[in-house]
């Protein structure tokens, strides 16, 4: 039963770290399109 709980508790934090990672990726690739219009303009 515990390794049940800790396995559980491994794949949420697991989870977790690849969804913070993703809405990171998504920040810095609006961040790069706002460069490249930036670029543009000029």
């Amino acid at each position: 039963m515990k390794k049940l709980l800790l396995s559980s508790i491994v794949l949420f934090i697991f989870s977790l770290s690849i969804l913070i990672f993703q809405i990171s990726c998504k920040k810095s690739a609006k961040g790069r399109s706002t460069e490249r219009n930036i670029h543009r303009q000029q």
